[in-house]
C-alpha cells in the first residue's frame, strides 16, 4: 500500500478574542475554547487548512487510481493544555475562499490582510456570513463578535447526508489528529 502526503497550500487560526488578526504565516495552528473569569462568553479559536485542488486530483487520477482508497487529515500537536475527560474535535470543510494573509500571531500592530474571525478576506474585506447561510452550510458567532468561518455540514439535505469527521480525546489519548 503506498503513502501519499499533500502538504497545505495555506493554514492560519482565527480568535474571537482578536477579531480582525491575521495568522497566515504563523508557524503554529491552534484550536481551543478558553473561559477565562473576565469574560462569560468563551474564547474560540479555531485553524482553516487548504489543499491544491489540482494536487489531489493528480493523486486520486493518477496515483491511487479507482475508488479504492482511504484519506485521513493528520495534524501533530506541540502542545496539549487543559483536555478535560471527554474533548471531542469536528472536522469540516470550509464553505467560501479566504485569503492566507501574512500575519503571525500577536503581531504589534495586529497583521490584518488575510483571514481572522470577523473577515475570510482582510480587514474590511468580505465578512464571514453570520445568520443566512446557503444550504448545507452553517457558521458561528458570539454577540458582537460576528464571524468564526462557515462551513459545510450537509444539514438541511434532503438525503440526510451528513458530514461528522471528529476525533475524542481524555486525558491518555494522543493528542494529535487523525480524522478520516
Amino acid at each position: 500500500m503506498a503513502v501519499y502526503k499533500l502538504f497545505p497550500s495555506k493554514d492560519a487560526s482565527i480568535y474571537s478574542f482578536y477579531p480582525v488578526m491575521n495568522t497566515g504565516i504563523d508557524s503554529i495552528i491552534e484550536i481551543g475554547n478558553l473561559n477565562v473569569n473576565y469574560d462569560p462568553v468563551p474564547q474560540v479559536f479555531r485553524f482553516l487548512v487548504q489543499f491544491d485542488q489540482s494536487e489531489i486530483e493528480d493523486v486520486i487520477d493518477n496515483k491511487v487510481g479507482g475508488t479504492n482508497f482511504s484519506s485521513s487529515l493528520k495534524c501533530y500537536i506541540a502542545t496539549a493544555q487543559g483536555v478535560v475527560a471527554q474533548t471531542e474535535l469536528e472536522v469540516y470543510p470550509v464553505s467560501v475562499p479566504w485569503n492566507n494573509g501574512s500575519g503571525t500571531y500577536l503581531d504589534s500592530p495586529y497583521t490584518t490582510n488575510g483571514v481572522s474571525w470577523r473577515y475570510r478576506t482582510f480587514e474590511n474585506g468580505a465578512l464571514w456570513d453570520t445568520g443566512t447561510y446557503p444550504s448545507y452550510v452553517t457558521g458561528s458567532y458570539s454577540g458582537s463578535l460576528l464571524g468564526g468561518g462557515t462551513w459545510y455540514t450537509g444539514s438541511n439535505d434532503p438525503n440526510n447526508t451528513k458530514l461528522t469527521p471528529t476525533q475524542s480525546f481524555d486525558y491518555r489519548t494522543a493528542k494529535d489528529l487523525n480524522v478520516d
